[in-house]
């Protein structure tokens, strides 16, 4: 059943459709794709790990974002929008994972600073 808040709401495959209003987004036309993820736990790993259900689900899906984010498959804001947190919040905890924000080698950085100081 679809809200009545959302009347653009459409099942597609497992998950759900949910085109959002204009004036919510600035002016963009967003269509977003939800499926559902169930894994089986068992109790002793999450006893050994010291979390619970929800902690293991927000560490597995932050850890899922800074892989995706290292392999260049999803922006920042979008892996930020993925794990539920603010993009600077999801800097914080690529941060603490050590994972560079900005990945130039040598050669691009040199580059860029050249293109700087001609300004």
């Amino acid at each position: 059943m679809v809200p009545a808040a959302f009347p653009a709401v459409r099942p597609v495959k497992n998950g759900m459709v949910r085109k959002i209003p204009l004036d919510e987004t600035r002016g963009r036309t967003i269509i977003l794709f939800m499926d559902t993820l169930t894994i089986s736990v068992p109790e002793a790993v999450l006893a050994a790990a010291n979390m619970n259900t929800v902690e293991l689900s927000t560490a597995m899906r932050s850890e899922f974002a800074v892989k995706l984010f290292r392999e260049c498959k999803l922006s920042l804001e979008q892996c930020a929008e993925f794990c539920g947190m603010t993009i600077y919040d999801f800097l914080d905890e690529m941060s603490r994972d050590g994972t560079p924000v900005i990945d130039y080698d040598p050669a691009e950085l040199e580059k860029e600073i050249a293109g700087f100081l001609k300004k």
